[in-house]
């Protein structure tokens, strides 16, 4: 129950940061749109990174920092995916091995950690 809440808790900080990205993206390509439509993004991105600051410190009190950490490395996939589906990225061989690898390796540690306790 430990591993899958530390599990929960990170994922959802690479969420808050995914979500954080998607919407600078969005802001970035609505900048002409005025005032209301950049502050909203800007005040979204600002409460998602509070909240992600938030569950870092409940994180960080409960869990060692080499045991929750590496846990952040599928932002990379994710953000990944996220370009690919959105057009901006194109889904490559070499990439798809990079990120298949992060994976692996988070696996990995995540595996050895768990095993070693």
């Amino acid at each position: 129950m430990v591993e899958f809440r530390k599990l929960l808790l990170v994922t959802l900080t690479v969420v808050l940061t995914l979500a954080s990205a998607a919407l600078l993206n969005f802001g970035a390509k609505h900048l002409s749109e005025g005032v209301v439509v950049s502050s909203a993004v800007i005040f979204s991105v600002l409460t998602f990174n509070v909240l992600k600051l938030k569950l870092w410190g409940d994180i960080y009190q409960r869990y060692h920092l080499h045991d929750s950490y590496p846990l952040t490395a599928v932002f990379f996939p994710l953000i990944y995916l996220y370009a690919v589906a959105i057009g901006e990225g194109t889904l490559v061989w070499n990439k798809t091995l990079g990120v298949l690898l992060i994976v692996i390796g988070v696996g990995v540690m995540s595996y050895n950690r768990t095993s070693a306790q």
